[in-house]
């Protein structure tokens, strides 16, 4: 190889690996042409939000139950599940989205009015997100403004988070929020802090070592925050004491370790000595009482421990790479965030959304070597929530839409760098990062455009998801005026039938298996709500009365009789 040819080899290597090193600024020379850009972005994302809101709640399930722990503190009856018919049971749901969800509550008490309200919880926390993502990447990962800002608004008008938090009252935006300012104050953490050996014993006494303290502390609020909006934040408290200890900073891993236990010991202590009982549990018959091994019990079924788990594992991990992260690209084609229309998965989505995956995993190599940060081991653990999670794991990879997104133009930009694309035939391999994000924010831009034209009646007719919940709320509205008033109702949907009808509910899980329990508490009628269609009366159902069913998604009432004299439900055969 001739001595040019060797010197170019290794000037395409070092722009490869390149990442800005001149001084960062989050704003241009020109600060009144960078505040311009600034406004439009936040013009635009703000727009996108209320064109898509919807009154929507509930559907999800899971929102329904937020609504209703809102509820129940802001009246000041505590937290509890006041849809129950006994007083007392605590959720398994630890209570930040409810206690926020409760402020609004209180501002604008009038439910359902209030639905659009308790809305902009999400969509406020995602307006700053896009904020924090732009502030991290372009500080912290050194990716320059123009990827930063890609970066910052693909996450922010990605529609699997425009969805849940306009169409639905979710927490993933609010612990978006909280993940990606947790990152960052990790970050400065280790900035501000000064290694130590790794007899970490010898650093304790001397005070240089504790430089930082203070954004430890606010590390340590951050990530409790994040636990404390959804479990599985867990995960945010490990990778950043992981990354504290990872950087020697070792008293400043003890500050945050105690920050946390301070912050979420008292939760944790309250939520154990308060675990729903079995006797309990068996009355609201639903997984929101349910601590995570009861639940996948309960998916799983009677199979050997060793045969379930492998089986769950698997299952995760194939649908992880065959669908997830062509999910947070490719939202048309996919639609993972709406259940109701979620389109399945095909051979051709699962070779896009696996190429997808090799890609950011080029990706996610390239961002180690170049130097690890707290953002990355969050990714990597939760990654690993995904794979042993109970249910559909989807929803675990939304907040992760910054990392995926940065990590495929990482991965992008290296596989152009190996194709040695040079500055004359296209633009720089480190150019090309930017560029696919920003394509992803155009494919993002068009995905909401459709659902908004749809939304606003400007184009076929309403979204699917709104259709399905106004048919839910007539089956409600029959509810509310047929079934008497001190009716306890077995649900698909106990906490969104307790809202509009104000009926006592509990789950309708396992009928055979509550019967008995069902006629000792004097529960007559079932009512079968969900996002899209329920299959026809199953041959047990049809022993019943039904005095309600809706026409297309054949939602309905079954009136089992009186509970001394009725047949007993018979136990369906197992799935051959």
């Amino acid at each position: 190889m001739s001595r040019k040819s060797s010197q170019k080899k290794s000037t395409n290597r070092t722009e490869l690996n390149q990442t800005v090193t001149d001084p960062v600024s989050l704003f241009p020379a020109d600060r009144r042409r960078g505040y311009a850009i600034l406004g439009a972005a936040f013009v635009f994302t703000l727009l996108t939000y209320v064109l898509h809101l919807d009154r929507v709640v509930g559907l999800m399930s899971d929102d329904g139950w937020y609504v209703l722990l809102a509820k129940s503190l802001a009246t000041g009856q505590g937290y509890q599940l006041i849809n129950s018919p006994s007083a007392g049971i605590l959720p398994i749901y630890p209570p930040l989205f409810p206690f926020l969800l409760s402020i609004a509550w209180r501002i604008w008490p009038q439910f359902p009015e209030n639905i659009i309200l308790l809305k902009w919880v999400s969509i406020g926390a995602m307006m700053i997100s896009g904020w924090l993502v732009y502030v991290h990447f372009v500080l912290d990962r050194k990716t320059g403004r123009n990827f930063g800002a890609a970066l910052g608004l693909a996450t922010a008008t990605a529609p699997v988070l425009v969805f849940t938090a306009t169409g639905t009252v979710m927490s993933e935006s609010v612990y978006l929020c909280l993940q990606i300012g947790t990152v960052l104050a990790a970050e400065r953490t280790v900035r501000a802090g000064e290694r130590g050996s790794w007899k970490f014993w010898m650093t304790l006494g001397e005070k240089r070592f504790w430089n930082g303290w203070q954004y430890a502390i606010l590390a340590a609020v951050l990530a409790s925050g994040s636990f404390l909006t959804r479990s599985v934040g867990v995960v945010v408290i490990g990778a950043v004491a992981v990354y504290l200890i990872y950087s020697r900073l070792f008293p400043l891993a003890a500050v945050f370790v105690l920050g946390v236990a301070i912050l979420t010991g008292p939760w944790m202590i309250y939520q154990q000595t308060h675990m729903p009982t079995a006797a309990q549990q068996a009355e609201q018959n639903n997984y929101i009482v349910k601590d995570y091994g009861s639940q996948m019990q309960d998916v799983q079924g009677d199979q050997p421990r060793s045969s379930r788990v492998l089986e769950h594992l698997y299952f995760n991990v194939s649908f992880y790479l065959e669908h997830h992260t062509g999910a947070l690209v490719f939202d048309p084609w996919f639609r993972a965030a709406e259940p109701a229309v979620g389109k399945g998965r095909t051979q051709g989505k699962a070779i896009a959304s696996l190429l997808l995956f090799l890609i950011s995993m080029i990706g996610l190599y390239r961002a180690v070597r170049n130097g690890l940060t707290s953002g990355d081991l969050v990714f990597v653990f939760s990654i690993g929530i995904c794979v042993i999670w109970v249910f559909f794991s989807v929803r675990l990879i939304f907040p992760l839409a910054p990392w995926v997104f940065y990590y495929l133009g990482l991965g992008v930009r290296s596989i152009i760098g190996g194709l040695r694309v040079t500055r004359r035939k296209a633009p720089a391999a480190a150019g090309w990062a930017a560029a696919s994000v920003w394509l992803i924010v155009l494919i993002n831009a068009f995905s909401n455009a459709d659902y908004i034209l749809k939304n606003l009646g400007m184009v076929g007719e309403k979204p699917v998801w709104e259709r399905n919940y106004r048919e839910n709320l007539e089956a409600m509205d029959w509810v509310d005026r047929n079934l008497p008033k001190d009716a306890i109702l077995a649900s698909s949907n106990p906490s969104l039938l307790y809202l509009f009808t104000g009926r006592k509910t509990i789950g309708n899980a396992r009928p055979a298996v509550r019967w008995e329990l069902w006629k000792e508490m004097g529960v007559r009628y079932g009512v079968w709500l969900r996002y899209a269609e329920i299959i026809d009366p199953t041959a047990n159902e049809k022993r019943f009365s039904i005095p309600y069913q809706s026409e297309r998604l054949k939602l309905r009432v079954l009136d089992f009789g009186d509970p001394a004299t009725r047949p007993d439900w018979v136990p369906d055969k197992p799935a051959k």
